[in-house]
Order: structure tokens, then sequence, then C-alpha cells
């Protein structure tokens, strides 16, 4: 006679094995270094954007000046005020602005000296204000400043190779301001704050952009030929 199979039971569930302590830190060790990495790298990305941006859409009004100036056949001013002061309305201790005016008179016709900053009044002068920037729009963190006594443009393309910095705007004097000046035949000329031609080096003219909270600079050079921005 066939007897039947004694029934097996099914052998209890194994229970989950919980984390050790040691597993448990190392977790917690290794997402606080991705962390700090991660707030380091934003910081400096943050950091580098502000005077990066604003050397680059200074570079970009260069560009749209000159080509104005060359279809127009007539003069395009860009003024630099390194401490114009949005917010309390004067050309000192603030954190710099510029200003792009064509000349509608004769070539080289234009003292820029009679434009007011802040009113943007172009009364008696035969020009019109054409586009304007303001560094405290870029998030109150750059500004036109010498982040040391000078900067050399030593690894720099010709013509700027070379290219010894020692202010935060080297054309600008009396007035705290200096204009760059486009011609209809596209060179770049320079006047100071008086209103005299600077006759440059052939090396060019810089202006210096820093942002306040880190080391990070950018520079944007002009030469009697051509211009561009840096990251120094």
């Amino acid at each position: 006679m066939c007897q039947p199979l004694p029934r097996r039971e099914p052998p209890p569930a194994s229970r989950p094995r919980g984390m050790t302590l040691i597993e448990v830190m190392v977790i917690i060790a290794t997402l606080g270094l991705l962390i700090a990495i991660g707030v380091t790298t934003w910081q400096r990305v943050t950091d580098q954007a502000p005077p990066h941006n604003a050397a680059n859409d200074m570079v970009e009004a260069m560009q749209r000046a000159r080509a104005r100036a060359i279809e127009t056949r007539s003069d395009v001013w860009m003024v630099v005020y390194p401490g114009f002061n949005k917010r309390a309305n004067t050309v000192t201790a603030g954190r710099g602005a510029w200003f792009v005016l064509e000349d509608a008179g004769a070539a080289s016709s234009l003292d820029y000296r009679q434009f007011d900053p802040v009113t943007g009044n172009l009364s008696g002068l035969n020009a019109r204000l054409i586009e304007s920037a303001y560094l405290e729009n870029y998030g109150g963190r750059v500004r036109y400043r010498l982040p040391r006594s000078r900067i050399e443009m030593g690894q720099a393309d010709a013509p700027f190779a070379g290219l010894e910095i020692t202010t935060s705007c080297t054309f600008c004097t009396t007035g705290s301001r200096g204009a760059i000046v486009f011609a209809a035949d596209g060179s770049i000329r320079f006047f100071d704050g008086s209103g005299d031609r600077v006759e440059g080096d052939a090396k060019g003219q810089a202006l210096i952009l820093i942002s306040d909270r880190s080391k990070y600079t950018s520079v944007v050079a002009v030469s009697p030929t051509t211009f561009g921005a840096f990251r120094k």
C-alpha cells in the first residue's frame, strides 16, 4: 500500500538584514562629500559669471557700435564711467556704467563731456543715445576695479600680449571717465576725461571687471584695430 509522503512545511521567511552603523556612517560621509563638492562648484560658477557676463556684454556692444559706425559712416562713442553710482545718481563711488552715443554731426565733432550720464540729457549735443549698461544690474556683484597693483596680459594673443594694466580703466582720467570711438573706417580711438585724444600704445587700452566676492577677474582689452574679453 502506498503511503502519502509527509507534508513538508516551507522554511520560514528570512528576515531582511538591517544596515550596520558603519554602513550608515559611510553613506552619510559620502553624501556630505558630494554636497560639499556641489556647493564649491556652484559658488565658483556664481562668482565667475558676473564679471565674465559683463565683459562679454561690453564686447558685444562694441561690435554693434563698430558695425553701426561703418554702416552710417559716422563716429560711434562708447563713454565709460568706472565709478558711476546708479543708486545715488553720481559718477563716483559706484560700480560703473557705459553709454553708447552716435555722433550725428561731422566726424570727431562730438564733445562727449557735455553728456550728462545721470539724466541722459543730450542737450547741446548733436548725438543720439543708442544703448547703455550699468554694472549694478549684474547682481550687484561686479565693478570696475584693479584687484592688485597690475595685471599682465602675457599669454594673450597679439596685439594684447605683454600689455600691462595698472588702473581699472587705462584711458579714463579727469572726471572719472573716458571714451572709445569707433570710426567709419573701422578704426578705434581713445579719449581721456578731458576730451583729449589718448595716443595709446599699439598694444591697446583696457578695462578691468572684478567680482566683489572672489578673485575672479575679466579684462576687456581694446586696441586701435580690435578688442576682446579675457579671463584672468
